[in-house]
């Protein structure tokens, strides 16, 4: 009597784009939720473990593969919003732009799966329009403010602590948006101390956003905190202040000699 020639259900031929792996077991690592969460970290300059979820979306054989290309490029657009500040707005928006095509080509390869085909077609549907955020309403637009106006607002904003003696003025823009923006670091200088790389030592730091199109100071703290980096994100009643154990001396990066400007004593 001839075998069985039948094919166990789990190896059956799958649609086009679709993969069909052999269950691995309870591989909570795989979870959707743990792998958002690893990708999310880039937020807070963790890099690295969002490559270590974009690895593992990808990896994942039992999902749709353009579902997991496209998932991967919306990962990357991610991690590259994150880690390079005032990136432009031609690569995000080509990154989002891939993703969404991607996310199309899954809604095709899965039309007999209701929900994973209403699933990624939402997906390309934000990617799309995040795309387009690049550039509308802000991202061809260029700073009304200079850098020394962008100066003087924050000088007029600063908080009553420091004393300003320097500024480093970084024109930047805002995330997602592409607003441009100005992040004034005001410093005070503890005296002629120099730090053990032998830059300036400074006592305080007083950050300010200034916004490039219309001048207004310090937009509220939650808008910084989902579009600005991290390491600027000052609170309305807070200055950076030298800690004993550092000789009083903020720690600033090499080369921030070259960076900063001197501040005309206030009359």
């Amino acid at each position: 009597m001839p075998g069985n020639t039948e094919l166990p259900l789990a190896q059956a031929a799958a649609p086009p784009g679709e993969d069909r792996a052999p269950d691995a077991g309870n591989q909570w690592w795989r979870n959707l939720a743990f792998v958002l969460v690893l990708v999310l970290l880039a937020r807070f300059s963790l890099y690295f473990l969002t490559l270590v979820g974009m690895v593992i979306f990808f990896s994942d054989q039992r999902r749709n593969r353009y579902t997991r290309l496209g998932g991967t490029i919306l990962m990357a657009w991610w991690l590259l919003t994150w880690s390079w500040s005032a990136a432009p707005p031609i690569i995000a928006a080509g990154l989002l732009v891939a993703a969404a095509v991607a996310f199309v080509a899954a809604v095709r390869s899965e039309q007999h799966r209701r929900w994973a085909a209403t699933r990624n077609a939402a997906l390309a549907v934000v990617a799309g329009l995040l795309a387009v955020l690049n550039f509308v309403p802000w991202g061809l637009r260029e700073p009304v403010v200079d850098r020394g106006e962008a100066l003087q607002i924050a000088l007029a904003n600063r908080r009553g602590t420091v004393v300003p003696t320097d500024a480093q003025i970084v024109p930047t823009r805002e995330r997602f948006t592409q607003r441009p923006v100005y992040a004034v670091l005001l410093f005070e200088r503890n005296g002629d101390k120099l730090t053990a790389d032998r830059e300036p030592c400074f006592r305080r730091l007083d950050t300010h956003i200034v916004d490039g199109i219309t001048g207004a100071a310090d937009p509220s703290s939650a808008a910084q905190w989902i579009t600005l980096d991290p390491l600027l994100d000052p609170t309305a009643d807070e200055v950076a202040e030298a800690r004993e154990r550092d000789g009083f001396c903020l720690r600033v990066p090499r080369g921030i000699s070259t960076q900063v400007v001197p501040v005309a004593p206030s009359p």
